[in-house]
């Protein structure tokens, strides 16, 4: 019955995670991160529509590594708690229950399921900028200000990134809702299966 209660409370512990509390501020970190790139290169990108081979630069990408990285600094905590509860049922359990090894693969589904949550996310993320800065043509307005704004006068990067801004509006919202989303169907849900339907 001991046991029993452990794995009641763990499943209680756990649940209490399924709000994220996730808010995003991707618009700001992808802008100070395109902002990391010296203007000339920065220039370089704009010209090629966000892709400069040569110097191995993908902004979409970079938009799936700061999106990731926003990600783990975000959730972390949440994870590490509801590994620290698994620890603490491992911990009181006794040898004869089996329940330490049911524990330790508990744990490794914990840190599968964020690892698979966040790279899902990033590919999203990839996605949704690459989306709303299509098309990657001179037909398209944004990219043709972001080359034609080379030139005149100060504040090009300034200005560039205020439209990289408009473009992209409403990510932090977007990102936040799918990142809700996501942390139940992906990892809650699938952390919260290993307790079966009782």
């Amino acid at each position: 019955a001991q046991e029993e209660k452990l794995i009641n409370d763990l499943k209680k512990n756990i649940e209490a995670y399924r709000n994220s509390k996730f808010l995003s501020n991707f618009d700001n970190r992808y802008k100070s991160h395109l902002t990391s790139y010296h203007v000339m290169v920065f220039r370089a990108i704009n010209n090629r529509f966000g892709t400069y081979d040569i110097r191995d630069i993908d902004i979409y990408f970079d938009a799936s590594s700061v999106s990731e990285k926003l990600l783990r600094d975000r959730l972390i905590e949440s994870k590490s708690e509801i590994i620290g509860a698994i620890e603490l049922v491992e911990e009181n359990a006794s040898d004869p229950s089996g329940l330490k090894p049911v524990m330790q693969i508990l744990k490794e589904q914990v840190d599968d399921c964020f690892e698979k949550t966040v790279i899902e996310i990033g590919q999203e993320v990839y996605k949704y900028i690459k989306d709303n800065l299509a098309p990657q043509s001179d037909s398209n307005e944004f990219w043709e200000y972001a080359k034609n704004r080379w030139g005149k006068g100060p504040g090009y990067r300034k200005d560039v990134l205020e439209q990289y801004s408009n473009q992209i509006d409403g990510v932090d919202d977007w990102l936040s809702e799918r990142v809700q989303k996501l942390w139940e169907q992906k990892f809650m849900d699938n952390i919260l299966e290993f307790f079966g339907e009782g």
